[in-house]
């Protein structure tokens, strides 16, 4: 079973850890693992008779493998997002602290005929 934690880092630190979550635990599930499974299912369903409970049960394993990879990839898709917003906010922030005010231009009455 899998749960979520949360915890905080440095904002910094982000593009880091989404980095390291994306080699040591996608990468390492994907390429590691899921794919020398399908060949093993391939040469499974090759085989006469084919024996389907054992087909079901690693393409259930290759299933569970893949819904990790998604979840964590979702994660990894919040904190980038998350990045993003915290840069544009302190982009705009900076702008705006740079930029005289506007100049307000009051309306005195109006040119329309009623």
């Amino acid at each position: 079973m899998l749960v979520d934690i949360s915890y905080t880092i440095p904002i910094e630190e982000l593009p880091t850890r989404a980095k390291e979550l994306i080699s040591k635990d996608i990468d390492a599930k994907l390429v590691a693992e899921i794919s020398p499974q399908l060949t093993e299912i391939c040469n499974l369903l090759d085989e006469a008779p084919t024996n389907s409970e054992k087909v079901l049960q690693k393409l259930n394993k290759v299933y569970g493998d893949l819904a990790f990879v998604n979840l964590r990839l979702r994660n990894i898709i919040s904190m980038v997002t998350g990045h993003q917003e915290v840069l544009l906010q302190k982009r705009g922030d900076s702008i705006h602290s740079h930029q005289p005010p506007e100049p307000q231009v009051k309306e005195e009455g109006s040119n329309e005929e009623g």
